[in-house]
């Protein structure tokens, strides 16, 4: 699961402090101040952007939009449907390129909802494998001027924060504009982020049609994506367990 625990301690009835263990490959423990407690943000389709996305009446309708509005350590849950990028990414001179959903650091999108749900394991499965979830939650490129579906970043330390993609089924990403536009057009997944329990399919690029992989992708299913490279994972020094490539 993406989800650790934390451990609270009160020190001198003056700061919070919270323990967080994850338990990935290897232990990754973290000491740091956490005055606020997670927040969820909610995605549906009929939502609205204007709502505050603090529950599943009041959602959102975008997935950027939710991203957007949450701070590192927040979450966003995402219901049944189908979501389109809606943000243009830029490229190291600042050029414009396709519109992605871009990920935030230390923000985690999680998707596989009904649109009723207060947890994440109440969640319904469709069968055993870990990517199979009853209400699949899209987020497709497909007819639209989209470079990578899933956006991460390009600096070379990746994200500062655990980041995680849980749930989702990544489509219709294909080869973009400048030299980063051809790693991943399903995903570019930086270092210390992870993706887990995905469908990745219906991609085209040059390295990694699928995941151009950097951080950790586990428990997933990549099928009919096509590259010159990887068609459907290009790893490089990241870490791919579980998965099954078609």
């Amino acid at each position: 699961s993406c989800a650790g625990f934390q451990l609270r301690f009160i020190a001198s009835g003056k700061s919070s402090y919270h323990l967080s263990y994850w338990a990935l490959d290897n232990i990754q423990v973290e000491l740091k101040d956490r005055d606020k407690q997670t927040s969820i943000f909610y995605v549906s389709m009929t939502g609205n952007n204007s709502n505050d996305g603090k529950s599943w009446i009041n959602a959102k309708r975008e997935v950027q939009a939710a991203i957007d509005a949450a701070q590192p350590g927040d979450e966003v849950w995402v219901a049944a449907g189908i979501y389109y990028p809606t943000s243009y990414i830029a490229d190291t001179t600042g050029k414009q390129t396709g519109k992605s959903i871009q990920m935030k650091d230390g923000v985690s999108l999680f998707g596989g909802f009904a649109g009723t749900e207060f947890m994440k394991d109440k969640r319904v499965k469709s069968g055993s494998a870990p990517w199979e979830f009853q209400y699949e939650s899209v987020l497709s490129g497909k007819d639209i001027d989209c470079d990578h579906v899933i956006w991460s970043s390009y600096e070379e330390n990746g994200f500062s924060r655990y980041t995680c993609l849980e749930g989702f089924s990544v489509t219709g990403g294909s080869s973009g504009y400048w030299e980063a536009g051809n790693y991943g057009q399903g995903i570019y997944a930086c270092k210390n982020m992870e993706v887990l329990n995905c469908r990745v399919y219906n991609n085209f690029g040059v390295y990694g049609g699928g995941i151009y992989n950097r951080g950790i992708v586990r428990g997933c299913l990549f099928y009919q994506n096509e590259g010159i490279s990887g068609a459907g994972i290009f790893n490089s020094g990241g870490l791919i367990t579980g998965c099954t490539i078609q």
